[in-house]
């Protein structure tokens, strides 16, 4: 059972709401099952997102920004990279988390699957919102990840990577944003290599990519059975086959989101603007002219 005390969502929305009332807010609960209901709840993985810093929420930065802060970038890099690593049963894994949004359709800290599909709310007007706690059960996660790190860096003799730690957010992607010196829309860490180096306080260091790929950390993909995602051990984008050989084809990603960027911005300015109604503009589906005016 996931227990949600921020933003509310998707298929587990319902039963987060429902669990949240059950607790809290219903006027006929017996206050005597309180700490039984409490009790029951308590190894739930409660999804608070990354915290607040002395009252001051810190500020997201785009990837690239990003980039220009050192210690950030290298604490991002190195526990996005743990956070891939860890055991795939753990439901606060790399592997578990993306799950909830997808294949392979299992249930998650002991929340019942909808439709034996998974969690995401598509043609619903739950659909935005349900990503708010999604992407924060993600980046708390990963927040935590950090400040281990943090403390494991050698010779940070000013507490420089302490103090990027506290204020670390999960950085976004602006696909719309125009480039100035005439690089790739898709930015170099996240297309450029499976491995990356990193400058340390104590010396370079070469790590695998999180940017890059994942890699599954089994050989049994039966949990992916459609062709051909159960031959494949790792993520892929734009694959450029459909064996088990394939590798990714970023060049070409970034080819076409540039070629595609004037008509996706068009697409969203429209939604925003002939969509007055938030039960037609948050989803996709799409009612013949039908464009949400009362």
């Amino acid at each position: 059972m996931v227990a949600l005390v921020v933003n509310t969502t998707s298929a587990f929305l319902f039963v987060c709401l429902y669990s949240i009332i059950g607790i809290f807010a219903a006027p006929t609960q017996d206050h005597q099952d309180a700490p039984r209901l409490l009790h029951r709840r308590a190894d739930s993985f409660a999804v608070t997102g990354a915290p607040v810093i002395d009252g001051n929420i810190p500020q997201r930065f785009e990837i690239r920004e990003l980039r220009k802060n050192h210690a950030q970038w290298n604490l991002y890099l190195l526990a996005l990279n743990q956070f891939q690593q860890m055991d795939q049963t753990d439901v606060r894994s790399y592997y578990q988390l993306s799950g909830i949004h997808g294949r392979p359709f299992t249930e998650w800290d002991g929340v019942p699957l909808v439709q034996n599909m998974g969690y995401c709310s598509h043609t619903s007007n739950l659909f935005a919102t349900w990503h708010r706690p999604y992407v924060a059960a993600f980046e708390q996660v990963l927040y935590d990840i950090v400040q281990q790190v943090a403390t494991s860096i050698q010779n940070d003799t000013n507490g420089e990577y302490k103090t990027a730690a506290s204020t670390f957010r999960h950085p976004y992607w602006d696909w719309a944003a125009r480039s100035t010196d005439g690089s790739s829309v898709l930015p170099a860490p996240i297309s450029g290599s499976p491995f990356i180096m990193l400058d340390l306080p104590n010396g370079t260091l070469a790590i695998n990519n999180p940017l890059f790929q994942y890699t599954f950390a089994f050989s049994d993909l039966s949990a992916f059975p459609d062709s051909p995602f159960n031959v494949w051990q790792q993520t892929l984008r734009y694959p450029s086959t459909q064996n088990a050989t394939a590798t990714s084809q970023n060049s070409l990603v970034s080819q076409q989101i540039e070629q595609s960027q004037n008509t996706y911005a068009q697409r969203i300015m429209n939604l925003l603007q002939a969509y007055p109604r938030f039960a037609n503009f948050s989803n996709s589906a799409w009612t013949p002219n039908e464009l949400g005016y009362e």
